[in-house]
């Protein structure tokens, strides 16, 4: 963290993000195609409820996996926006695995 004067005098507090190339490259590709954002969110929703289901739900699987395949880059984004968090929070990198290996068993 770096402080700073402001015009007025007051103390400004400047901040850097966690792993900032990482995250500039992700947006990045993000920029290239925007539109294969939007079912991101309600894919990695379904996922993280289906995740939170102990017993195996056929249906669940089938939307989830009809979901990642209608959108060419909806595993890279993921992937790549799990890669950005794991190594900006630095959780365990087995979060990332699992949830690879969940999307590659969906996709299957």
């Amino acid at each position: 963290m770096h402080e700073r004067a402001g015009a007025d005098g007051s103390q400004l507090t400047d901040f850097d993000l966690p792993e900032w190339g990482k995250l500039v490259e992700l947006v990045r590709g993000y920029l290239e195609a925007p539109e294969a954002l939007a079912p991101l969110a309600l894919i990695a929703k379904e996922i993280a409820f289906r995740s939170a289901t102990p017993l195996p739900e056929l249906d669940a699987d089938r939307r989830i996996s009809a979901l990642l395949l209608s959108s060419n880059r909806a595993r890279q984004f993921i992937f790549s926006a799990t890669a950005y968090l794991v190594q900006a929070s630095k959780v365990p990198r087995a979060f990332e695995r699992e949830l690879e290996t969940r999307i590659n068993e969906l996709m299957g």
